[in-house]
């Protein structure tokens, strides 16, 4: 029950914050003082495996979340390289695409309860994959029409949990 790498990850990100000192430090009340909350979530309480054991749960539609998860990454992935050194609207598309990735990647755990599962954590799951595959789309074509900033516009608006999210990161990951 102990998280005993807690420590030593804590020191080790209070020794990087040391070194780069345009990093700072806040509370919780500071940081959503300057960056209101956008949306409530329903935390589920009980997150463990079913029967406390290693038994997945049998999720309805389950087994296509995490093949269509991975399918995103791999075509993120293969974004990501195509625009290595992006600027302006298409590096916001790229950064967004990637938000968006991680927040259908988030959801995806929250279902894990039959207890508490219910539709709605399946579909927040769908409609990230949406955005993403729709931004994906966009950034397919070497022009990035005003439709579609507005389109990126409207998704930055509603979602965009990591605000200096940067693309480059997950490019940088070569796992399959």
């Amino acid at each position: 029950r102990n998280w005993f790498e807690g420590p030593i990850w804590l020191r080790t990100v209070l020794e990087q914050i040391h070194e780069h000192p345009h990093v700072v430090l806040t509370t919780p009340t500071s940081y959503q003082h300057r960056y209101p909350m956008r949306s409530e979530w329903e935390i589920v309480d009980d997150n463990r495996m079913h029967n406390g054991g290693k038994q997945p749960w049998n999720i309805p539609h389950g087994p296509r979340l995490p093949m269509a998860l991975r399918d995103l990454a791999q075509r993120i992935r293969v974004l990501t390289k195509a625009w290595p050194d992006a600027t302006g609207i298409r590096e916001q598309a790229l950064n967004q695409t990637v938000r968006e990735l991680l927040l259908a990647q988030s959801l995806d755990w929250t279902g894990i309860n039959q207890r508490h599962f219910s539709q709605s954590v399946l579909q927040r799951s769908q409609i990230h994959l949406q955005r993403a595959e729709q931004l994906c789309t966009i950034l397919e074509d070497p022009y990035i029409s005003t439709t579609n900033r507005d389109i990126l516009a409207n998704l930055e608006a509603l979602d965009n949990p990591f605000p200096h999210i940067n693309y480059r990161t997950f490019a940088a990951d070569d796992t399959p």
